[in-house]
């Protein structure tokens, strides 16, 4: 691959994401990166959610068992936060994940299909906004900026 060229096939069938890259996402990084959100999520989310409908079958008195799935459930959600974090995600509850766009945070959860929201970095999901709100609230200057960089 030459300098300034772009790599072919990525994870989703277009390019390669570059997950050594440091520094905000575009909108169109954070699209491509949600694939693989949606793929390491989902599989989190169904042995968690096995293992809940596990517990909620167990005797409520044996404690060995419920403590045993209690515990297997916090590593898996401990394990997923991880990989959020490796994949430049900011895992902010669960199955919701912040993704820096530079000016604040687009915001994801799970099973959206692309990113369609975003918040200031002091606000949090309840500050969440549809991305078509986001030039509101972005000073001027820097939504002028932003653009010329293609994150908006």
């Amino acid at each position: 691959m030459l300098v300034g060229e772009k790599p072919a096939g990525n994870i989703l069938g277009g390019e390669i994401f570059d997950f050594t890259r440091t520094g905000p996402l575009t909108l169109e990084e954070a699209n491509d990166l949600v694939g693989v959100l949606i793929r390491v999520t989902s599989k989190y989310s169904k042995r968690v959610n096995d293992l809940i409908t596990r517990l909620e079958g167990c005797d409520i008195k044996d404690k060995e068992q419920t403590s045993k799935l209690e515990g297997e459930i916090t590593r898996l959600i401990e394990e997923w936060n991880s990989q959020m974090r490796k994949l430049r995600g900011v895992p902010k509850g669960l199955w919701l994940v912040d993704i820096d766009a530079g000016d604040g945070y687009y915001c994801w959860k799970y099973p959206e299909t692309q990113i369609g929201f975003w918040h200031e970095y002091k606000s949090g999901y309840s500050g969440r906004i549809p991305l078509s709100e986001r030039a509101k609230r972005v000073p001027a200057n820097f939504t002028k900026n932003v653009d010329e960089a293609g994150v908006i």
